[in-house]
């Protein structure tokens, strides 16, 4: 009933809806190109960006590439399901916001938005000068309970460590039930061949965290090579 008052009329029903752009961006993952064929075959219509250095400057890269008021933003990280619909429409109606799917981590059994396809508002994205540590989450945004993916990180000790090192950080900074019972999971669940690497990155930025270091540099990529390198090479 909310929408009641902002309907408009219209004699035509043939109006057609104008599908959203679809973004595949990614910077060097074992499986980027595996995953972007994969999902060219769900959605020839999607494009890519590569190569993008910094978080924030690749959403921006996307952001710019699209056409379409929202942009589905599928990551490098992302093995797409195949019943997953790419004509979805955001509620335009509401309020300019970011739309999180879930993701299904086999290596934690756990499914939120981590590492999911992100319905990306594009002015917003464009618009956005300062973020925390997590840039979707400093932004108007809401979840979408569909499952759009598996996650697809662990693939190599780094890359595995990194994710996990990323993802622990930033729940280490929400005292909600569900971040602790997330945070538990990623430090205590390894599944599959690299699990005890997902698990080590996650203790690790715990100890990070107790440092007081400056929790941004967890998104850089060099530091974080260079942290697990001084770690086990």
């Amino acid at each position: 009933m909310y929408d009641y008052p902002y309907i408009l009329r219209h004699n035509c029903k043939d109006i057609p809806e104008k599908i959203l752009d679809v973004v595949y961006v990614s910077n060097g993952e074992k499986n980027a190109n595996l995953n972007w064929e994969r999902l060219q075959k769900l959605c020839p219509r999607a494009k890519r960006i590569d190569g993008v250095n910094g978080r924030a400057q690749a959403y921006k890269a996307c952001a710019e590439v699209s056409e379409t008021e929202w942009f589905l933003n599928v990551f490098a990280k992302c093995w797409v399901h195949d019943d997953f619909d790419f004509n979805w429409q955001p509620d335009y109606l509401q309020n300019d916001k970011h739309y999180i799917f879930n993701a299904h981590n086999t290596v934690t059994g756990l499914t939120y938005g981590h590492m999911g396809i992100i319905a990306y508002h594009k002015q917003l994205v464009l618009d956005c000068e300062t973020w925390g540590l997590d840039f979707t989450l400093s932004m108007p945004h809401t979840s979408v309970p569909i499952t759009a993916s598996t996650a697809d990180y662990a693939t190599t000790p780094y890359e595995t460590w990194r994710t996990a090192f990323r993802e622990a950080v930033k729940l280490t900074q929400q005292q909600d039930p569900q971040s602790q019972y997330r945070l538990n999971a990623w430090l205590n669940v390894g599944n599959g061949e690299f699990g005890e690497w997902s698990m080590s990155g996650a203790r690790d930025a715990v100890d990070f965290v107790a440092t007081g270091q400056d929790l941004q540099l967890s998104f850089e990529w060099a530091w974080l090579k260079e942290t697990f390198d001084s770690l086990y090479n």
